[in-house]
C-alpha cells in the first residue's frame, strides 16, 4: 500500500495540504466499523485517516493497524475522535486489571 508515494515529503508532513487517499479513508471506515461492533450501545465511532485537528473539546486516540498487500505488511494509525467528556469512560473501558 504505497499510496503516499506520489506525495512530496512536505505534503506527507502536512496532510492538510492534500486530500487523504481512498485507501486510507477506507481503512479508517473499516476501523470505525470494527470498533463500533465490538462495543455495547449504539454510539457512533468517528475515525480519521490522519491526525485530526484537536482541541475545542475533542481529542484523538490512535489505533495501530497492520495492513498487508501481497507479501508486504505496513503499520498504519487510524485516529478515533473522542469528546473530552467521553475520555474518562473510554479510559475506564480500556484499563487493565487493577492491583
Amino acid at each position: 500500500m504505497a499510496d503516499d508515494a506520489a506525495y512530496t515529503d512536505d505534503e506527507r508532513r502536512k496532510p492538510n495540504l492534500r486530500g487523504v487517499s481512498p485507501g486510507r479513508t477506507a481503512l479508517a471506515l473499516a476501523v470505525a466499523e470494527t470498533l463500533s461492533t465490538s462495543r455495547t450501545g449504539n454510539g457512533a465511532v468517528v475515525t480519521c485517516a490522519t491526525v485530526p485537528p484537536l482541541g475545542q473539546g475533542r481529542s484523538a486516540i490512535p489505533h495501530e493497524v497492520w495492513v498487508s498487500a501481497g507479501s508486504e505488511v505496513q503499520e498504519r494509525h487510524v485516529w478515533e475522535i473522542v469528546a473530552w467528556s467521553d475520555l474518562t469512560q473510554w479510559l475506564e473501558r480500556h484499563r487493565g486489571p487493577r492491583r
